[in-house]
């Protein structure tokens, strides 16, 4: 049996996952399983009830403090911002109902606290578990760290120590990450972590990126195939996991790791640089955000504007429907700081199932394709007034952009202006000042808007591509389905006809065009986007260097000829194939 498993060591696996942070590592596999105590269900008599729940205050007070000190650790390592990940532990832990509802069941039921409290946890973990939204998935992690703390102070139980890693390059696989496990491993030991689960929005690829560390997620079978001890290669930048590589295929990542590290050390050179090809035609770098905090990672990063702050990560951040103040307050910080470069603000982009009971009135079946982003925002105009005085009150500055998301239709574009207009009567009213010619865009993301781009372009001031649903709702794949991954094309003739269309109609009205989705942080997509005509780039700070520098190491009239012989292949696997053969030859082999 020893023989069979050893001779399965060396078999070559390789798996695609989902890049969530960027950077080539090699090093050995640490299988990270996070021990889970057995759950023993006992019946106390009468006089030992209120002695329990004294217990499970105590455990709830402990597991308080355990996290705050893991918090507090956060914040001297990678700031307080990524630390805030803590606080929605401290409001589980301050969860009045959920407090109350196991001291109620312990009376009622005379069962041990343990017992009780893992059975309300995960009847609530299974109803967020089995959401079709993503950030509702990811956001059951929590209750998860929060469960496993609180059951392990009741029954004494451990968390696994990594006190067993002794090299210094070790790869982390685990099926999932809990926000709390990353800071458990010795920063200076560590060098990628791998997960079965988990999208782009999880914890783990956020604190990825805030450590600098390369991730890839979603790799489904990642913990099952690999075994403590196994070489494996991690590519951050295309999500692809190659375990006990072959020697030619550790050669090539070893130059390819050699290569980038020269490269960044020249990219940091380039921060204050513009993107501008080497026949003088310029690029405008901009960066995605969620929360005003993240302006030192994009000033730090070198992009040149904030080309889209995701304001609805306000409301999910708390799970409180933010009012016009505290609204203005986040635009007007943002704004501030990176005066006068361009802030483009898009309005609340999310579904019914991400909302408050005071806005859904039945489930959505399909999330997706129903009343989410613009669609939501015209069926609740005094909401959606709020925050387009809030955005207007930013916008003083006039550095402050309004943008709509979810367009599919020309009377969307004209019903939100309206409201806008009402918002403005409103601020004129109040003697509250603002920019009357705020610039307005519109996102477009859905076929239909793309096909009447030639319409649209009268009625706004910009155009902003959003990729990602772009190619969902074109190649009919929910993007966020594991199983359909093969189906997610963005280099699909269709996508990329689309975007070109986009890009002439918006050129031809003399009107600029972005992208802002995940085709704008990849460095062989974003060449062939800027040869398609795009003006502006639009992604996450972390992915600013890399397309600078390949942007600065390009001809425009070469990456014209890249996009026009692009668009002569019939499938997606030859155009990726001839733009990444074109990069390759750059010497940006990403």
């Amino acid at each position: 049996m020893e023989r069979n498993n050893n001779l399965e060591k060396q078999i070559m696996i390789i798996i695609n996952g989902i890049p969530a942070s960027p950077g080539i590592v090699i090093g050995r596999v640490f299988l990270y399983n996070r021990e889970e105590a057995l759950i023993e269900e006992r019946r106390l008599p009468n006089e030992e009830i209120e002695n329990e729940i004294q217990r499970f205050l105590a455990a709830i007070e402990k597991t308080k403090s355990e996290v705050e000190e893991i918090r507090s650790v956060f914040a001297q390592e990678i700031g307080d911002e990524h630390a805030r990940i803590f606080d929605a532990h401290l409001l589980i832990l301050e969860d009045v109902m959920a407090i109350n509802e196991t001291i109620n069941l312990i009376r009622k039921t005379h069962k041990n606290a343990e017992f009780v409290f893992y059975q309300i946890m995960r009847k609530i973990m299974d109803i967020m578990e089995s959401s079709p939204d993503e950030y509702l998935r990811e956001r059951a992690m929590d209750l998860k760290d929060v469960k496993l703390r609180v059951l392990k102070n009741l029954t004494g139980g451990r968390i696994i120590d990594p006190s067993e890693m002794q090299s210094n390059d070790m790869i982390i696989i685990a099926k999932n990450f809990l926000p709390s496990d990353t800071i458990r491993f010795p920063r200076d030991k560590v060098s990628s972590f791998l997960t079965d689960m988990s999208g782009e929005t999880s914890h783990v690829a956020i604190l990825a990126r805030a450590m600098q560390i390369p991730a890839v997620v979603g790799l489904e079978i990642i913990s099952e195939k690999a075994n403590n001890g196994d070489i494996v290669i991690v590519d951050g930048y295309k999500g692809n996991v190659i375990l006990n590589p072959t020697q030619e295929q550790l050669h090539k990542y070893i130059k390819k790791r050699n290569k980038l590290t020269k490269l960044k050390t020249h990219w940091d050179d380039l921060r204050e640089l513009p993107a501008i090809t080497k026949d003088n035609h310029y690029i405008e770098l901009a960066a995605n955000i969620e929360m005003p905090y993240e302006i030192e990672a994009v000033l730090s990063n070198g992009a040149n504007s904030i080309g889209l702050f995701r304001s609805e990560y306000l409301y999910l951040a708390t799970d409180e429907l933010p009012d016009e103040e505290t609204q203005y307050l986040a635009y007007k910080e943002v704004a501030e700081q990176f005066a006068p470069s361009n802030v483009i603000i898009r309005t609340f982009d999310w579904g019914g199932d991400k909302l408050s009971d005071d806005f859904t009135t039945h489930k959505e079946e399909n999330p997706f394709l129903g009343l989410r982003g613009i669609r939501f925002c015209l069926q609740h105009p005094e909401f959606f007034k709020n925050q387009l005085r809030a955005i207007l009150r930013a916008s003083y500055k006039t550095n402050v952009s309004v943008m709509f998301p979810m367009i599919s239709d020309i009377r969307e574009i004209l019903e939100a202006k309206k409201l806008l207009k009402e918002a403005q009567t409103e601020l004129t009213n109040k003697k509250i000042p603002f920019n009357p010619k705020i610039p307005i865009g519109i996102m477009i993301e859905v076929p239909s808007a793309a096909l009447i781009s030639d319409y649209l372009v009268d009625e706004v001031d910009f155009f902003s591509i959003g990729t990602n649903d772009l190619i969902q709702y074109t190649m009919a794949v929910d993007r966020s389905n594991e199983r359909l991954a093969t189906f997610y094309q963005t280099y699909h003739p269709a996508v990329l006809r689309l975007i070109k269309k986009v890009i002439e109609d918006a050129h031809n009205a003399n009107i600029w065009v972005g992208v802002c989705g995940e085709m704008a942080g990849h460095t062989p997509t974003a060449l062939l986007l800027i040869g398609m005509g795009v003006d502006k780039l639009s992604s996450s700070p972390v992915f600013i260097p890399e397309i600078k520098h390949s942007i600065r190491s390009s001809n425009m009239s070469e990456l014209k000829q890249l996009a026009e012989n692009a668009l002569k292949f019939h499938t997606a696997q030859e155009i990726k194939n001839y733009v990444e053969k074109f990069v390759e030859k750059l010497g940006i082999d990403s």
